[in-house]
Protein backbone atom coordinates (compact mmCIF):
# COMPACT_ATOMS: atom_id res chain seq x y z
CA UNK A 1 0.00 0.00 0.00
CA UNK A 2 2.82 2.54 0.54
CA UNK A 3 4.15 1.94 -3.05
CA UNK A 4 7.42 0.82 -1.78
CA UNK A 5 8.42 -1.88 -3.55
CA UNK A 6 11.16 -1.00 -5.99
CA UNK A 7 10.01 -3.83 -8.84
CA UNK A 8 6.78 -3.22 -9.62
CA UNK A 9 5.01 0.48 -10.46
CA UNK A 10 2.30 0.85 -8.28
CA UNK A 11 1.11 -1.50 -5.57
CA UNK A 12 -2.02 -2.98 -4.61
CA UNK A 13 -4.44 -0.16 -3.08
CA UNK A 14 -2.00 2.61 -3.46
CA UNK A 15 -4.57 4.60 -5.62
CA UNK A 16 -7.28 3.74 -3.77
CA UNK A 17 -5.39 4.79 -0.81
CA UNK A 18 -4.17 8.06 -2.36
CA UNK A 19 -8.00 9.30 -3.19
CA UNK A 20 -8.85 8.75 0.47
CA UNK A 21 -6.46 10.85 1.65
CA UNK A 22 -6.61 13.59 -1.00
CA UNK A 23 -10.32 13.91 0.24
CA UNK A 24 -9.32 13.77 4.27
CA UNK A 25 -6.75 16.90 2.66
CA UNK A 26 -9.70 18.66 0.89
CA UNK A 27 -11.78 18.67 4.44
CA UNK A 28 -8.83 19.36 6.15
CA UNK A 29 -8.47 23.07 4.06
CA UNK A 30 -12.35 23.39 4.25
CA UNK A 31 -12.11 23.43 8.11
CA UNK A 32 -9.16 25.31 7.89
CA UNK A 33 -10.84 28.03 5.56
CA UNK A 34 -13.47 28.48 7.76
CA UNK A 35 -11.62 30.42 10.91
CA UNK A 36 -9.63 33.56 10.69
CA UNK A 37 -6.17 32.34 10.76
CA UNK A 38 -6.65 27.99 10.44
CA UNK A 39 -4.82 25.74 10.01
CA UNK A 40 -5.41 22.23 8.87
CA UNK A 41 -2.96 19.83 9.55
CA UNK A 42 -3.47 16.09 8.11
CA UNK A 43 -0.92 13.08 9.58
CA UNK A 44 -0.96 9.97 7.17
CA UNK A 45 0.82 6.98 7.83
CA UNK A 46 3.28 4.75 6.32
CA UNK A 47 6.48 2.93 7.06
CA UNK A 48 9.42 5.36 6.28
CA UNK A 49 7.86 6.67 2.69
CA UNK A 50 6.10 9.63 2.13
CA UNK A 51 4.75 8.60 -1.24
CA UNK A 52 1.23 8.49 0.28
CA UNK A 53 1.29 12.22 1.53
CA UNK A 54 3.01 13.44 -1.59
CA UNK A 55 0.51 11.72 -3.99
CA UNK A 56 -2.30 12.93 -2.04
CA UNK A 57 -0.83 16.20 -1.82
CA UNK A 58 -0.70 16.01 -5.67
CA UNK A 59 -4.10 15.06 -6.57
CA UNK A 60 -5.80 18.24 -5.12
CA UNK A 61 -4.99 21.77 -5.02
CA UNK A 62 -5.31 22.51 -1.43
CA UNK A 63 -2.17 21.70 0.26
CA UNK A 64 0.45 24.68 0.77
CA UNK A 65 3.03 22.13 2.51
CA UNK A 66 3.76 18.49 2.16
CA UNK A 67 6.52 17.26 4.43
CA UNK A 68 7.36 13.91 3.25
CA UNK A 69 10.44 11.77 5.57
CA UNK A 70 12.92 11.25 2.54
CA UNK A 71 13.16 15.15 2.54
CA UNK A 72 14.52 17.22 4.95
CA UNK A 73 12.86 20.71 5.89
Amino acid sequence: MDNDISIIDKSFGFDSCCAEAAEVVKGAYAEATGVINGIGLVRLFGRHSGYVAQFAALYNDSADFCLIPEQPW
